[in-house]
């Protein structure tokens, strides 16, 4: 055996080790929203609603006030309630104990659409922006 070759083994093993422990996976960006969520900040009601695909009556008088920056009013479940919630990506999710999650489907300044599962039932709202 050569008199430098246990030293040069030593030294690429080393070099290995080093890259193996300081190399992290690349760190994937997170997907910006599609839409303008800044827009969501106001107060939303319903202009149609349905329940499992079809058109739901009995959520004609649904709102959403989204003016407060973390705290969300709606009457969702039958009565007027607030939430906390955070914006990610293009989804909604309360904080709260209801622990409620939409998916925006389309904001702009006039529409809102969103998306929920409640109960393993699909709802999905069409909102427009109330005028002040």
């Amino acid at each position: 055996m050569k008199p430098g070759l246990p030293i040069g083994i030593l030294i690429i093993l080393s070099f290995l080790f080093y890259l193996a422990c300081t190399t992290e996976p690349p760190v994937q960006e997170e997907e910006l929203p599609k839409f303008d969520t800044s827009l969501l900040h106001q107060k939303w009601e319903v202009h149609r609603a349905f329940r499992n695909g079809k058109v739901a009556a009995s959520l004609d008088d649904l709102f959403f006030d989204f003016s407060s920056k973390d705290s969300m009013a709606t009457n969702l479940i039958g009565q007027n309630f607030k939430e906390t919630f955070q914006i990610k990506k293009d989804t909604i999710q309360t904080t709260g104990p209801s622990s409620l999650f939409f998916i925006i489907t389309e904001l702009d300044s006039t529409n809102l659409k969103l998306e929920t599962n409640l109960r393993a039932t699909p709802f999905r709202f069409l909102m427009k922006r109330v005028e002040e």
